[in-house]
């Protein structure tokens, strides 16, 4: 009892049971592992199943949306964009497309192919929104944005290296678009800056010989913008000089293309616009004989295709300039039977389209003009029933669209035409309305001209005013 316990060596039996235990034990571990594995990795397969499809559901979903975007900018916009009518059409156009263009403008940066059909579809909507040339719905704020996104996607483009001509070109027509837009909004230092960039960026492309042939084609059209503008801003050699370069570009483009229509329209707009200039410089004669040919390029071309409504568009400003030279020629009657003709070509085209802006400021210009030359012959009540008709169109486009120069400087030329009319009458309510249109007027230029904005073409009519204003003076002094 008293002597030490010894431990005696585990048995070898009891020795192989914990080995066996613990193995039971590491392979339960191991099996329990290996099934939580497999569970991970199903979920993981599971999962990438699953971004997998959603992945190809994305890219079907952006595949479709592109082919949309693309099938109402180019196939439903190239289809009406001559038409006579197609506002509703327009507007229905611009809500779609604008809604696909914003959608698919976060998407794939790196993409130069969507970038670039990002960018052509802004520039497109642009113009249906309120282009200074063209059908239009008279949204000229909606248009400026929508410029402006695709100059910023262009600017990108032509940044990137290596470079691309196309992209370069491409940029330069951007702004292009966006300096005539400005010239209708009135702003001409920034649509002088944005044309001249336009201008310079093809000249280079073309004195390298990289410049792609649609834009080509439209460099006559560039150089003609130019000359309208420096012409407005009684800058005439300038005018001149560019529109002897477009009626060149025009000219080659022509010989090289004869019979087709676009090359028929950009030589036609070039020879109105030399003929401007040259009427600028008092060259009357030629003028006239400039925009004859004109004329003659433009009713050939609507023989063929009676509902284009670019040419019409172009026919009216050929029209009004004919008319005023024929008038500056001595030729009175002439000048009455071309407005008259123009105030016609005007309304067909507006009851083709009765809500299309440009329509509308058509008829209001034509009327005006005709006004101008039924005024000079005698006939005043002719004249204010016409002058009436110009403000009443001129006035709703402002109020619709306050941002469009265009149309006010129009409401300053109807009201200037129709109180000189009304003195005319020379009935007492016809000397008050008209007194005080010419008051307005007044005010109007000459904030215009204290801003250094006053077109050269109305600086003669603001000059005649204190005449026709002391007129009314004395008639107030009765």
């Amino acid at each position: 009892a008293g002597q030490p316990v010894v431990a005696r060596e585990p048995s070898f039996a009891y020795l192989a049971r914990k080995a066996i235990a613990r193995h039971r034990a590491a392979f339960a571990v191991g099996a329990a592992l290996m099934a939580l594995l497999v569970v991970a990795l199903a979920g993981v397969s599971w999962q990438a199943r699953v971004a997998h499809t959603e992945r190809r559901r994305a890219e079907a979903r952006f595949r479709d949306v592109r082919q949309l975007a693309n099938s109402v900018l180019y196939e439903l916009h190239d289809a009406i964009a001559p038409l006579s009518g197609a506002t509703p059409a327009r507007r229905i156009l611009v809500a779609r497309a604008l809604g696909y263009l914003d959608r698919l403008a976060g998407e794939a940066p790196d993409d130069r192919s969507l970038q670039r059909e990002l960018a052509d579809g802004y520039q497109r909507i642009a113009q249906i929104q309120g282009g200074a040339m063209g059908a239009n719905l008279g949204d000229t704020e909606g248009a400026l944005r929508s410029h402006s996104k695709a100059l910023a996607i262009r600017q990108a483009l032509a940044g990137r290296r290596p470079a691309d001509p196309a992209d370069e070109a491409a940029l330069a027509l951007a702004e292009f678009e966006l300096g005539a837009l400005l010239r209708g909004m009135g702003q001409l230092d920034q649509a002088e800056q944005s044309l001249r960039s336009a201008a310079t960026r093809l000249d280079a492309l073309a004195s390298t010989g990289t410049l792609p042939d649609a834009p080509r084609r439209r460099l006559a059209i560039v150089y003609q913008r130019l000359a309208d503008l420096y012409s407005f801003r009684g800058r005439q050699e300038e005018a001149i000089t560019w529109a002897r370069k477009a009626v060149a570009e025009a000219e080659s483009l022509w010989r090289a293309t004869p019979g087709d229509p676009s090359s028929r329209s950009a030589l036609a707009s070039a020879s109105y616009e030399f003929a401007k200039a040259l009427a600028g410089q008092d060259q009357y004669a030629e003028a006239l004989e400039r925009v004859r040919q004109a004329r003659a390029l433009l009713e050939a071309g609507l023989r063929d295709n009676p509902v284009d409504a670019r040419q019409t568009q172009v026919l009216l400003f050929v029209l009004y300039a004919e008319g005023l030279y024929c008038w500056r020629l001595g030729d009175l009657p002439g000048a009455v039977a071309v407005r008259e003709h123009a105030l016609e070509v005007a309304e067909d085209a507006l009851r083709t389209d009765p809500s299309d802006r440009w329509s509308q400021m058509g008829v209001a210009v034509a009327a005006g003009a005709l006004g101008e030359v039924v005024l000079a012959t005698g006939d005043a009540k002719r004249a204010v029933r016409l002058f009436r008709q110009a403000l009443a169109i001129s006035s709703r486009a402002v109020a619709e669209d306050p941002q469009y120069a265009f149309a006010r400087l129009q409401v300053a030329s109807g009201e200037h035409g129709l109180g000189r009319a009304l003195l005319a009458e020379d009935t007492a309510p016809s000397l008050a309305e008209g007194c005080a249109a010419l008051e307005r007027v007044r005010v109007y230029w000459s904030g215009l001209q204290s801003r250094d904005e006053l077109p050269p073409g109305e600086t003669g009519g603001l000059q005649q005013l204190p005449r026709w204003l002391a007129r009314c003076a004395s008639i107030a002094a009765r």
